[in-house]
């Protein structure tokens, strides 16, 4: 008789399916968890840093944008052409000479509580006027000049140019984008025939923009009077707001009636 060694058989833990030289489903799923969270804390840490390097970039944008402005009032002041006088006419005073023939400017009532506030931003700056676009829904004050004082509080007129209202090329300045005002953040939404209106509390002009297209930033000619246009407006900002002035967006208008 053939004698036998009963053995007890050895437990074994359950083993996940899988196949073989492959990792569990289970640890598998676990490492596509983590990974996915990996993936998503880079993500937000990028975004974070590009909205950093974002702000400060916009800032630089900022102050080269005044000063390069700042730097065309002084360079055309300079020069042997007259400016445009930059009083505001009073209430009772006849029209500017330099009006177009045949257009008379729509009367305003003498500044009181229900006209336009003059109230300036802060002590030093000068406050010529309101500009109204209704496209763009914004009232803003107009400033007299474009130093990065004007442009923080609102649109600068580039005093070398002529006034609004005025026989030439009223030339505006104003921001797109950053911690200052930016009035003219849609200012790439205005079409031709759209309305860009002008008070200064004696008189209202009405603007009907005609173009606008994108220069390189030294592109001072902008400014200068503007050939069979008379009297006209010129709307001046970075071209794209979030990459910095690399170039300028410029809208023109025409008085309406000339």
């Amino acid at each position: 008789m053939k004698k036998t060694n009963a053995t007890n058989p050895i437990p074994t833990l359950p083993q996940e399916e899988g196949q073989p030289g492959q990792a569990p489903p289970g640890r598998r799923r676990r490492l596509t968890s983590n990974a996915a969270i990996l993936v998503g804390a880079a993500i937000l840490l990028a975004t974070g840093i590009t909205q950093i390097v974002n702000y400060f970039d916009i800032q630089a944008a900022e102050a080269a944008f005044a000063e390069q402005m700042r730097s065309y009032e002084l360079s055309a002041s300079a020069a042997p052409t007259e400016p445009a006088t930059p009083s505001v006419p009073a209430a009772t005073s006849t029209p500017s000479p330099t009006l177009a023939p045949g257009v008379t400017a729509t009367p305003t009532p003498t500044p009181g509580p229900t006209s336009p506030p003059k109230a300036t931003p802060t002590p030093g700056l000068k406050y010529l006027g309101t500009l109204k676009i209704a496209r763009m829904n914004l009232t803003v004050p107009v400033l007299q000049g474009t130093s990065a004082t004007e442009l923080r509080y609102g649109v600068g007129h580039v005093i070398s140019t002529a006034m609004p209202g005025q026989k030439g090329n009223a030339t505006l300045a104003g921001h797109r984008r950053g911690a200052a005002s930016h009035p003219f953040s849609n200012l790439d939404r205005l079409k031709p025939g759209d309305k860009v209106e002008y008070t200064d509390g004696a008189h209202a002009y009405v603007y009907v923009v005609y173009d606008s297209f994108i220069v390189d930033a030294d592109a001072k000619w902008v400014m200068r009077p503007i050939e069979g246009v008379d009297y006209g407006m010129t709307l001046i900002s970075c071209s794209y707001p979030l990459f910095g002035p690399t170039q300028r967006l410029i809208v023109r208008a025409r008085l309406e009636g000339t």
